[in-house]
């Protein structure tokens, strides 16, 4: 926290005695580097092919998945097998209750140590949806504000299953939300700092449609926006349990209202201005909004536009 990172490293490896990991973390670089050779020079193996096919489904990448297929990988085709051998590859260890093999690892690896998908044992706990491991994590100290390749934190990647997994978002994500939910969220809008408050009905509504932007936005063409109504969000949140969302909160009128009172050009003395108005009953997330993720500012719509 002092920014003594080589006496914090010290301390790893002569008191924790924490061991370096044996595999190789796909960052930014390496997935390049790893999708060019797939797609491009046509130099991979299908051992590598796989190992991008299964980052792919793991970060929601549908025009990956596309490009993979359409290269002629089979295991591309059949998604769902893909999904269930890629958890027990990967994620074994968070599948079941007994939490002693994820307990091995960060003894030799430290608590924030990264899988192969850039991931930490949290955002793994996250992405399988598992109370118990993200309770027993957050209690030995797992930072909730950590990211992965795409900016994600643990509650974006739950989620973001959410958004494809229907099962998921109804049985599963109702357990770990709260232990994932920050209290606020840290907004800016023309250079002023707002906290939104983990009570307020702004608070999911604006984590996910910054998820399903974030979905949308690395499978559609570059420079077209994400719009949303009322009708479409009530239909998404009827999903979800009344742990995540009461009632009332699920109404088409309520979530009208949500957007009209946050609407940029809106008179309401409790404007947010979260979201434009494209036009009636449409809209998109403010161009010029920006939402505090770790330590950095993200401007969202800069994934698209």
């Amino acid at each position: 926290m002092q920014g003594k990172e080589e006496q914090a490293k010290a301390i790893e490896d002569n008191i924790l005695k924490k061991k370096q990991i044996p595999w190789e973390v796909l960052e930014s670089t390496k997935l390049n580097e790893l999708t060019n050779k797939c797609l491009l020079e046509n130099k991979a193996n299908k051992k590598e092919q796989i190992l991008l096919l299964n980052y792919a489904v793991v970060y929601n990448n549908m025009s990956l998945i596309a490009d993979l297929k359409q290269s002629g990988l089979k295991a591309a085709q059949n998604i769902s097998k893909c999904t269930t051998l890629l958890e027990d590859n990967y994620f074994r260890n968070y599948a079941y209750r007994n939490d002693q093999n994820m307990l091995g690892s960060i003894k030799n690896y430290g608590i924030e140590f990264r899988n192969e998908f850039n991931m930490t044992p949290l955002m793994c706990a996250a992405y399988m949806g598992s109370e118990h491991h993200t309770q027993k994590l957050i209690e030995l100290g797992a930072n909730v504000n950590e990211t992965d390749n795409n900016d994600r934190t643990p509650l974006f990647i739950s989620l973001s299953r959410a958004v494809i997994d229907s099962k998921f978002s109804s049985n599963k994500l109702p357990n770990i939300y709260s232990f994932l939910a920050p209290d606020t969220i840290s907004v800016q809008v023309d250079n002023q700092l707002v906290k939104i408050p983990f009570h307020k009905g702004e608070f999911l509504l604006l984590l996910w449609m910054i998820m399903l932007h974030k979905n949308e936005s690395q499978n559609t063409t570059k420079g077209k926006l994400v719009a949303f109504n009322a009708g479409f969000l009530s239909q998404m949140f009827s999903k979800f349990d009344h742990r995540m969302i009461p009632m009332f909160r699920k109404r088409r009128e309520y979530i009208s209202g949500l957007l009209s009172k946050n609407e940029v050009n809106s008179n309401s003395p409790y404007n947010y201005k979260l979201f434009i108005r494209a036009k009636r009953g449409i809209y998109i997330i403010n161009h010029n909004l920006r939402v505090k993720v770790k330590d950095k500012w993200i401007k969202i719509l800069e994934e698209s536009t």
